[in-house]
């Protein structure tokens, strides 16, 4: 069966794109096939050409676009132990919100992707951390004036709110509540990793490993090793 290991955040800056190269490697270590999705990938790799063509034209993306996009490209993997790897990517909750989408619509695509991948193993990594943390974490790694673009971007969606710095969180805090709730509706496997604002970079992949251990398959290689 193949699986589909999604990797996403709270936030940005919290270890996500990290934490999948260290995951590529591991898993290959494994003995798995890996196909490892980066997130800036989606303008560039063909299968997804449906998502990028839109994007380009509307910088948005149409539901079934992205339903029938997903499902041909992770169908394609075959049905054995591969593993399609994304970065940032799926379950699309912040996309599919920053291009103004409500929540039943969201609550809709997560139907509609379930039943389409119903034969594949999804299984999702989310590094939880405290928002207002974690942005500040991004605002150091980040270029000078990337956290004042970021909030106002995020907080024109939030316009009630008393700051931009607490729409963004506002909002950000909604897309967490939203993604781990109709995961777990959809019965799909989540390693939700907690306090990643205060973990290292290391300390997140261990957590990381140790979660998924017991999910993924042991490719015959990996068995042998493991039993000298």
């Amino acid at each position: 069966m193949t699986i589909l290991l999604a990797v996403t955040g709270v936030a940005p800056a919290v270890g996500v794109s990290t934490l999948t190269r260290s995951l590529r490697e591991w898993l290959s270590a494994r003995g798995l096939s890996v196909d490892h999705l980066e997130q800036d990938e989606v303008y560039t790799r063909a299968e997804l050409a449906p998502v990028a063509r839109e994007l380009a034209v509307r910088e948005s993306v149409a539901i079934e676009t992205l339903v029938q996009t997903i499902s041909d490209f992770v169908g394609a993997e075959g049905d054995d132990d591969s593993v399609i790897l994304l970065d940032s990517l799926f379950p699309f909750v912040s996309a599919l919100t920053e291009w103004g989408y409500g929540d039943y619509r969201i609550s809709g695509f997560f139907d509609e992707i379930a039943e389409r991948l119903s034969g594949v193993h999804v299984v999702v990594v989310y590094l939880d951390a405290d928002v207002d943390r974690a942005l500040r974490n991004a605002e150091a790694r980040e270029p000078e004036g990337w956290l004042d673009w970021y909030v106002d971007n995020l907080a024109s969606t939030t316009p009630d709110a008393s700051s931009p710095l607490h729409a963004a969180a506002d909002r950000l805090e909604r897309e967490r509540e939203l993604t781990l709730r109709l995961v777990a509706e959809h019965d799909w496997d989540l390693l939700a990793i907690p306090h990643t604002d205060e973990l290292s970079a290391d300390e997140i992949f261990a957590a990381t490993c140790r979660g998924l251990a017991d999910a993924l398959p042991d490719s015959p290689a990996h068995s042998t090793d493991s039993s000298d």
